[in-house]
């Protein structure tokens, strides 16, 4: 399934990667949600090829990537626990230099509209990063760094300083 990029958007695409196991509906509201958030300064397309299953209950970040799909980035959606070298429970990881970005799914119940707009709020903040965009310290602000789902609640949108880094993000070229 691809989406089109939303009309009048005019950033670097970024590619969202979803198992086959989330049925297309819901990876389409967490695809509306975080194109809803980014836009217009990033287009936030459905990735043709489908998102890695993993073998087990935790996916290990780093050994999961590979380059993207999408020369500005992907996001990959997972549905089991990210470990990373930094941490054991991860709710989402960035790799600028590949391009690509996990977003676990795990512990939420994609059924309810609550928590695919928390997976949305992630892979929205994990996009920022491929773009280039640090943390921020605003509150409110989908950058700011989050310790648990619960902080997710809330972050409403970009804030103005990380809307305009948005904007000026540079395209890159494989």
């Amino acid at each position: 399934m691809r989406h089109p990029a939303a009309p009048g958007t005019q950033g670097p695409p970024i590619a969202l990667s979803v198992p086959r196991s989330i049925p297309a509906g819901v990876a389409g509201s967490i695809l509306a949600t975080a194109a809803l958030l980014l836009d217009p300064e990033v287009a936030v397309t459905m990735s043709p090829e489908p998102g890695p299953e993993p073998d087990g209950p935790i996916v290990d970040a780093p050994a999961a990537v590979r380059q993207g799909p999408s020369p500005h980035g992907t996001v990959v959606l997972v549905t089991g626990r990210i470990r990373t070298r930094l941490l054991d429970r991860a709710g989402g990881w960035a790799d600028r230099r590949r391009c690509v970005a996990i977003v676990s799914t795990d512990g939420l119940n994609l059924d309810r509209a609550h928590d695919r707009d928390r997976v949305a709020k992630l892979v929205a903040h994990k996009a920022s990063h491929l773009l280039g965009l640090r943390h921020c310290r605003t509150r409110g602000c989908i950058a700011r760094p989050v310790a648990d789902l619960v902080a997710l609640e809330g972050l409403d949108g970009f804030c103005p300083s990380c809307r305009r880094r948005l904007g000026r993000a540079p395209t890159r070229r494989r």
